[in-house]
């Protein structure tokens, strides 16, 4: 998992199972026990730490003394590596039980659940109207919040999906762990132009720009592409042609 920092507080998960928030000049705060490896990125609102745990669980945890802001932790079905999105009030996030939940955000009492078809390996992310989430069967589904909630299959990518997707401009940029990357319209769900094949295993969360997204690939090599219209290739560049 990464690092979320807010309030002069960084905050990281551990595969020890604890999770760690240290002032920004290093000194320790607080230190948050789970039952298992956090590999999920924190999510912190309103001074509030959503993460989640291999030990099946969700927390809400106060940032600013590492107490639990729940009574009790949620408890999925699954492993949870994906970090939350929070936005309206609830806490979303998928699964290995291959569920997607919604959660009150100040209880922690389960909303909403809806069934995707494999696990939800990476982070669902939002453009305030819709929220994606990719499963590792290769399919991103979409919620639709301003239409109450509808649940969808967006497209089926054909390979896991590990990588997190980028929005931009509107487009939803996702990519297969074949290394396809593909520009999707968020309205029907169909590329906007062919998928470009950076020809290598794509695992890291997508990076973007106004136009153009930063694919970090298996092989070493990193990638730019110009999106809207046909996709086109800027530059790649790796780690071997540096050392």
């Amino acid at each position: 998992g990464g690092i979320a920092v807010s309030e002069g507080t960084v905050v990281f998960g551990s595969s020890d199972g604890n999770v760690y928030a240290l002032d920004t000049n290093g000194n320790w705060k607080w230190t948050f026990r789970t039952e298992n490896m956090v590999w999920s990125t924190p999510t912190i609102v309103d001074g509030i730490v959503y993460i989640g745990s291999l030990d099946h669980r969700m927390y809400a945890i106060f940032l600013q003394d590492g107490l639990p802001r729940w009574t009790k932790p949620f408890q999925a079905g699954g492993a949870i590596t994906s970090s939350p999105v929070v936005t309206a009030g609830k806490v979303f996030f998928g699964s290995f039980d291959h569920k997607f939940y919604a959660l009150d955000a100040d209880s922690g009492v389960q909303l909403e659940v809806y069934e995707g078809d494999s696990w939800f390996w990476s982070n669902p992310v939002t453009d305030g109207k819709r929220i994606y989430a990719a499963s590792m069967s290769g399919v991103l589904f979409s919620l639709d919040l301003a239409r109450g909630g509808v649940w969808r299959e967006v497209y089926d990518l054909g390979d896991h999906i590990i990588s997190t997707p980028v929005l931009i401009d509107g487009s939803v940029i996702v990519t297969s762990d074949g290394g396809l990357v593909y520009t999707l319209d968020p309205e029907t769900g169909q590329p906007e132009s062919p998928a470009y094949n950076v020809g290598a295993e794509v695992r890291a969360p997508l990076g973007g720009t106004t136009d153009t997204v930063y694919v970090n690939a298996m092989d070493e090599q990193v990638w730019a592409i110009r999106v809207g219209g046909r996709q086109q290739e800027l530059w790649h560049t790796g780690t071997a042609d540096e050392n």
